[in-house]
């Protein structure tokens, strides 16, 4: 029997991968309502990656990823599970590595994974969304882009940056929409920049810190350390080029700017050393991908990053490494650790400044004209 589901055609007794049966649905990885029908492996009934499958809104949303599709992109999967089948586990050799390869989902669904990593609810994420007043990074944003307030208030809701005591939070999600994680930082509202934790120790934290200190969640909570900050984007914008940055900050910054960047995903992996060829993979090999390294004296990360690049391209993805800290940075930025986000702010900054003094000097021909 064939049963066609708009590009999916599921031979049941040729194709390994089908779409689950029954009516249980999850949320879907763009539009986020209940319509989504996920991809099994009929051989197991485990579940392949949560962005695998369709939306029943056909219409209005039309998300769709095919198995076919995710394996093109992740050949190495693919090359995993063959081999499992076979009666190999590359991955693991002992009973008990074997059995941390299975884990169940929040919501009943099984899974394998070298990791289990755990998931926040969202009611924790929701609890953030507010007190913007007292939130120093978004003061300092309205500030920064005083014209474009729209714009500001647009990214907080798209990244869903939220307030936690004297905290910008900073909510990791998946592209499936489920809450992995949160940074906390402590920000001046008048430079923008991050306190010191010299100053003050606790000037960095976690969502997952202050939910352990009041019971909300487990000790041994396990982090879900495979997920870009703004990756639930790559759904909601899924034609857009990408740009990849370090901090979180700079990502938001960098989405608002829009005379500067054409219109752009941008993601933060939150520390040069994090990023590597397999996880840039996972962005996919249809978008065009833009690194923006931090500058710093030795040139050691934009050689890191340029030779992540390099593999990717091997693997079909189209990469290009800005040079733009390299070519422009002085010696005390280089040493400072700039990155795009410092010169987009200066540039801000100095466009702000020759306003006013234009604005001020308007006013004052207008009054010399009046007397």
């Amino acid at each position: 029997m064939t049963v066609k589901t708009n590009n999916f055609f599921v031979a049941m007794t040729n194709f390994p991968y089908s779409l689950e049966k029954g009516s249980k649905k999850y949320p879907c990885p763009r539009c986020g309502r209940k319509s989504f029908k996920c991809v099994v492996e009929q051989a197991t009934g485990e579940y392949l990656p949560d962005n695998v499958g369709r939306c029943d809104h056909e219409s209005s949303c039309g998300y769709e990823l095919t198995w076919k599709q995710y394996f093109q992109d992740a050949p190495r999967e693919r090359f995993d599970r063959g081999s499992r089948k076979m009666g190999h586990n590359i991955r693991t050799n002992s009973k008990r590595d074997r059995d941390k390869t299975i884990s169940t989902r929040a919501n009943g669904r099984t899974y394998r994974s070298d990791k289990r990593p755990d998931h926040l609810e969202e009611k924790h994420l929701l609890d953030t969304l507010g007190d913007y007043d007292r939130n120093a990074f978004v003061a300092f944003l309205l500030n920064l882009f005083p014209d474009e307030t729209a714009a500001v208030w647009d990214a907080i809701k798209d990244y869903r940056i939220g307030t936690k005591q004297d905290y910008c939070v900073f909510p990791v999600i998946k592209r499936s929409g489920r809450f992995c994680k949160a940074k906390l930082i402590k920000y001046d509202r008048n430079t923008g920049k991050r306190v010191s934790t010299d100053k003050d120790p606790s000037s960095i934290s976690s969502l997952e810190h202050f939910l352990k200190r009041d019971g909300s969640i487990n000790d041994d909570f396990e982090k879900d350390k495979e997920v870009f900050f703004g990756e639930h984007l790559l759904s909601k914008y899924p034609g857009l080029p990408v740009g990849v940055v370090e901090s979180e900050k700079t990502a938001v910054i960098c989405s608002i700017e829009k005379g500067v960047f054409p219109e752009m995903v941008w993601l933060a992996c939150g520390s040069g050393s994090w990023l590597n060829a397999a996880r840039l993979r996972k962005i996919g090999p249809n978008r065009k991908v833009w690194l923006f390294p931090d500058a710093d004296s030795k040139g050691k990360w934009i050689e890191k990053w340029r030779q992540i690049a390099k593999e990717a391209k091997g693997h079909g993805m189209h990469v290009i490494v800005s040079d733009i800290i390299e070519k422009n940075a002085t010696e005390e930025e280089l040493k400072a650790g700039s990155d795009i986000a410092d010169y987009l702010i200066r540039w801000r900054e100095n466009r702000i400044f020759e306003k006013k003094i234009l604005t001020n000097q308007n006013e004052n021909l207008t009054t010399e004209n009046k007397n």
